[in-house]
């Protein structure tokens, strides 16, 4: 938790660096979900990266990435349904001007009164109050990463079936 928050009040007071490198997105994501999975062998979950969309490339840092996507894993784990198998699902987009790093969980999901506040610092639903340790600098801490980037980090939908996020990067020509 001390992590956490020193890594906070670093990036907010702006002495963190963040790279800015042309990336190909599919390969990233692939990397970082593998690596992930290999810290919850044998948890019941299945993380599926869409096929499709090799030739995205996408400008930012790649540790910063890794930092929002594994956050993201982390709390779709969290917010499994000891009845259901969790799923996730990480879709790549291009559209326009960015990339869309879309990540979709079958989790409980967010209350709707609590959605406007999950990217507000020091934030924690009333269910994972109880049931997960954290100080509620997780989503705060991806959205400044992903603005960092120039990109966004939002909050696309959730109900009790799940819920996506969608991290937005600048496109770059590839």
């Amino acid at each position: 938790m001390v992590a956490d928050l020193l890594h906070y009040n670093a990036l907010s007071s702006g002495s963190v660096e963040v790279k800015n490198s042309p990336l190909q997105v599919k390969v990233l994501i692939e990397e970082i979900v593998y690596q992930w999975g290999l810290i919850h062998e044998g948890e019941p979950v299945s993380v599926k990266v869409a096929p499709g969309a090799e030739e995205l490339i996408a400008g930012g840092d790649a540790l910063r990435i890794q930092q929002i996507i594994v956050n993201l894993l982390n709390n779709a784990l969290q917010a499994a349904v000891p009845e259901r198998p969790l799923r996730i699902r990480i879709d790549l987009t291009a559209q326009e001007h960015d990339v869309d790093i879309r990540v979709q969980d079958n989790g409980s999901g967010i209350p709707a009164e609590e959605q406007p506040q999950v990217f507000e610092q020091f934030y924690r639903g009333e269910a994972k109050k109880r049931k997960v340790r954290g100080l509620g600098l997780g989503l705060t801490f991806s959205r400044l990463l992903a603005r960092a980037q120039g990109g966004d980090l939002i909050l696309d939908g959730s109900s009790d079936a799940g819920s996506t996020f969608v991290l937005k990067l600048r496109r770059e020509p590839g």
